[in-house]
């Protein structure tokens, strides 16, 4: 069940902010990365993603920002358009006594890392052209103060965007209207996602319950001897977890392995181990195996902004390498990887900050995955969809969308740890980029900001996949149906 094994990690992407199954899923994608490459021609093409939220104040764009600043595996910077100039961005000159000397911007000091732009359309427009060739080609050619050279920018950038006074944000309106951004600067996002602010009563309890759960102001088993409650059920926003009780470290029992019980001295050595209970177990210091307390491992390490959390526990073992791949019983894909309860922190989830970043470093240090051809077809005649479309956004349907297709697709191969992208990563891809546009109208596909977890993922996404391959007429791609259990026997007479 490889969506459920997705989902499990994703419940623990910020979790303070309800809801938002697809941003957080943006949001690893682009700290995963898809594969960058040289054409025959030697172009590089870049492999970093880059997300643009455009959403109305209050939806959580801020939170999300600072939340992937800290799970970066690599550099983060956080800064604001507000303000900012583009020599600010990129490269200024300065003047040091008699000499000058070039200070670099935040998209230089973020190369190999992530940069993320609060109110990115504070940028003034007059500089807003200077982070053109940083975003696409990732360098910076500078020519101040008879000081020329170049300089890389091989950084994901993630940008928040406020929509224009007067504006509604709805997939009817063009991006360029709503966000007040030129088009070649919105051709350079890979993925746009448009976080309006439902005026429903249903998703409102939902956040309120959310919110009150987090701060621990109501208790979960609701109002008590008769006294009036807040009315505010406190729902599920997570992936269903087991029900055994688990640790912090997630090492605990399985739900197929009833047979390993909490024990409260307890060891476990680094062969039975999930990966979430590996790089648990390697963050706190064990190389052989852990014990597990009976009580929440309370000290976490501290972390540099380089992503020093790999070096803390190195590089997983071969045999965690083996463990991982496609196919695997212990595969990210299998969703036993994500056992465990880790406490307020990661609302549930074994998958703390900690675990997320350096699951991140890993999964970038494995091989590239590799295009299938039925990957391929999808995004091939998801784009010509786009360009056939009558109102199609000139922005957002350059041969710039096929190459974002593709890197989305490679991300989610690369988040499910998959040697090769097949046709479940296409059709996340196509429904992320779709979000905005709703060319092939799916259903619910353009409530962003009410994205909760599924009870069943992998049915949801079976559902999802039926639905965009009839949009392309690609049905042929369709995978069979499940074979239908016989029925019983008739009961005989008595």
């Amino acid at each position: 069940r490889p969506l459920l094994g997705r989902n499990k990690i994703l419940a623990g992407v910020c979790p303070g902010v309800a809801g938002l199954l697809p941003v957080k899923l943006a949001t690893l994608l682009v700290l995963a990365g898809g594969v960058a490459r040289r054409d025959d021609g030697g172009t590089q093409i870049r492999g970093e993603l880059h997300l643009l939220l455009l959403g109305d104040p209050g939806t959580g764009k801020s939170q999300l920002m600072k939340w992937a600043c800290r799970a970066s595996p690599g550099r983060s910077v956080l800064t604001t358009g507000r303000g900012s100039s583009g020599a600010g961005l990129t490269v200024a000159a300065v003047r040091e006594g008699n000499s000058w000397a070039l200070e670099a911007g935040a998209l230089v000091l973020a190369d190999g890392g992530l940069c993320c732009i609060d109110e990115f359309d504070g940028i003034r427009s007059t500089e807003r052209a200077v982070i053109h060739e940083a975003m696409e080609q990732q360098t910076v050619h500078v020519a101040k103060a008879g000081l020329v050279t170049s300089l890389r920018t091989r950084t994901s950038i993630i940008g928040a965007v406020n929509p224009r006074p007067g504006t509604t944000i709805t997939c009817s309106r063009p991006l360029t209207e709503v966000t007040g951004l030129e088009g070649p600067l919105l051709s350079r996002f890979d993925i746009v996602l448009l976080l309006a602010d439902p005026r429903r009563p249903d998703w409102d309890r939902v956040v309120a319950g959310h919110v009150l759960a987090r701060g621990g102001i109501v208790a979960a088993g609701g109002p008590e001897d008769g006294q009036p409650g807040t009315g505010l059920a406190l729902p599920d926003l997570k992936a269903p977890l087991p029900e055994e009780p688990l640790l912090r470290l997630g090492a605990a029992s399985q739900a197929s392995e009833p047979q390993t019980a909490l024990r409260p001295a307890a060891v476990l050595q680094e062969s039975q181990m999930t990966i979430a209970q590996r790089v648990a177990a390697r963050l706190a210091g064990s190389a052989a195996g852990v014990t597990l307390p009976g009580t929440q491992a309370a000290n976490r390490p501290a972390h540099n902004a380089a992503g020093g959390c790999m070096a803390a526990y190195g590089r997983l073992a071969p045999g965690a390498a083996q463990e991982a791949a496609p196919g695997s019983t212990r595969d990210v894909q299998s969703g036993d990887c994500a056992d465990g309860d880790a406490g307020p922190d990661a609302g549930g989830s074994a998958w703390t900050l900690d675990i997320i970043r350096s699951y991140i470093a890993w999964v970038r240090g494995r091989p590239p995955p590799v295009m299938s051809a039925e990957a391929e077809r999808v995004l091939v005649a998801y784009y010509g969809a786009m360009r056939r479309a009558e109102d199609r956004s000139a922005a957002r349907s350059t041969i710039r969308a096929l190459e974002s297709l593709i890197r989305l697709s490679q991300a989610h191969a690369r988040l499910l740890c998959s040697g090769e992208v097949l046709l479940r990563d296409a059709v996340a891809a196509v429904m992320l980029a779709d979000s905005s546009q709703q060319l092939l109208h799916i259903p619910g596909g353009d409530n962003v900001t009410c994205g909760r977890f599924p009870d069943d993922p992998d049915d949801d996404h079976r559902e999802q996949q039926r639905i965009v391959l009839t949009a392309l007429g690609l049905t042929h791609l369709l995978p069979p149906p499940p074979p239908m259990l016989p029925a019983p026997p008739p009961a005989p007479w008595g």
